[in-house]
């Protein structure tokens, strides 16, 4: 059996540059993971100061009445 040397530098280059160009995939992923993560936080952040101004409104507001409409 007879190896071609340099058919196997080929592919090996081949893969090599396939290598690179998934590490890049995987790295702007994790930028978007990232970017992502700090979007939810401020979002989360954001949820959380309305509910407790609503919940100090509802506080201070007084019970709302039914009128009698009729």
């Amino acid at each position: 059996m007879v190896i071609d040397k340099q058919m196997i530098q080929q592919r090996l280059q081949e893969l090599q540059a396939e290598i690179a160009k998934g590490e890049q995939q995987l790295n702007s992923l994790e930028q978007q993971r990232v970017t992502i993560e700090q979007t939810m936080l401020r979002l989360s952040g954001a949820v959380q100061v309305l509910n407790e101004l609503l919940e100090t409104t509802s506080e201070a507001e007084p019970p709302a009445t039914l009128s009698a409409a009729g």
